[in-house]
């Protein structure tokens, strides 16, 4: 405050801060892992996944399984997920690991689901026995 003549004078400096649209979350994910571990002659293993819709709009997603080794032993039920509008709506999917044609080891993979902004990622670690 600097008086001046006699008089107050109050300088007053608002700022603003918002959040990019980037910085919102518009979906979770759940699990956020899957940790397996099996044995010769295992059969495929399936897992629910939930995606939580975070927003009041609809979602368009693509979802997609990735393995950094061992080749195509994981996979999911849908490429593209649909959730209407709301917050707290969700959709599914299934994640599944086929270890029958795999040899004993460490293998690992990552379901990847996107869009809207946002990308959400499940670990999947494999120990075949």
């Amino acid at each position: 405050m600097r008086h001046l003549l006699g008089i107050a004078i109050v300088l007053l400096i608002v700022v603003g801060f918002s959040t990019p649209a980037s910085a919102v979350t518009a979906f979770t994910l759940s699990p956020g892992s899957i940790n397996l571990q099996v044995n010769p002659g295992s059969s495929p293993s399936s897992t629910p996944a939930t995606v939580t819709n975070q927003t009041t709009s609809s979602l368009s997603l693509q979802v997609s399984a990735t393995t950094s080794n061992g080749g195509n032993w994981l996979s999911v039920s849908t490429s593209n997920l649909s959730i209407v509008a709301g917050v707290g709506k969700t959709g599914g999917f299934t994640v599944t690991i086929s270890p029958q044609n795999l040899q004993a080891g460490p293998y690992s993979g990552t379901v990847t689901v996107s869009g809207n902004g946002t990308t959400q990622t499940i670990s999947v670690s494999l120990d075949r026995k």
